[in-house]
């Protein structure tokens, strides 16, 4: 016999356990894997939550950061600003906001819109208070009012 030549007694193997059949092997497979399967699934699930959270907070971020932010010339005025303060520009752009189809003159905004004669107090025009002695008071009975979209309205 040569050195590179060995032989081999079948007898000697080992022998594979017995299965008696696929559907027995497949059983033992899923049983031995399910657990695990299921744990990986469960993973999948929280990654992708994961994912179009984080693709939604992009979003926000991105569009809240974005140079195409709508100003208005009414940025700077608080509920509690005399009437008398706000501009033009801001009355004629929340008339315009309002959709407003009457068209609002800078002759209409210079009247009761923008006066305060009591301070922040609202006060109507009538038979007692005429003229100056009447006005809208505060940029906030402005907003309220402008809805409204007459431009000829004095309380």
């Amino acid at each position: 016999m040569r050195d590179t030549e060995r032989i081999l007694d079948i007898d000697s193997l080992p022998t594979l356990p017995d299965i008696d059949s696929y559907d027995e092997c497949i059983k033992t497979v899923k049983e031995k894997y399910s657990s695990m399967y299921r744990s990986l699934s469960n993973h999948v699930g929280t990654i992708i939550c994961l994912l179009i959270c984080c693709a939604i907070i992009t979003t926000i971020i991105v569009t809240m950061t974005s140079k195409n932010t709508i100003t208005t010339p009414c940025i700077e005025y608080s509920e509690q600003t005399l009437a008398s303060d706000v501009t033009i520009e801001c009355l004629r752009w929340l008339w315009t906001f309002n959709k407003c189809s009457q068209p609002f003159s800078s002759l209409t905004a210079n009247g009761w819109w923008r006066r305060s004669p009591q301070g922040l107090i609202v006060v109507r025009c009538d038979t007692k208070n005429t003229g100056n002695a009447c006005g809208a008071g505060n940029y906030q009975k402005i907003v309220t009012y402008i809805q409204f979209c007459n431009p000829l309205f004095t309380g």
